[in-house]
């Protein structure tokens, strides 16, 4: 079994933090209506922009 040290551990709860307020920060800003169950072409366009944003931003600050 393989173990996983603290500097993994932290990198990998850094990492599932930043997903997880991207996805929130995206949802907040791009998806308008919550009665409809599936996405707009407006809704998905802004999403895929914000989260592409997102990622650059993470390559950057993450330097991989």
């Amino acid at each position: 079994m393989e173990t996983v040290n603290q500097a993994q551990a932290q990198h990998f709860y850094a990492v599932s933090h930043f997903l997880y307020k991207a996805q929130q920060t995206c949802n907040e800003k791009c998806v308008i209506d919550f009665q409809i169950k599936d996405l707009s072409a407006m809704e998905k366009e802004c999403a895929n922009q914000c989260i592409q944003k997102h990622m650059i931003m993470f390559k950057d600050v993450a330097r991989l």
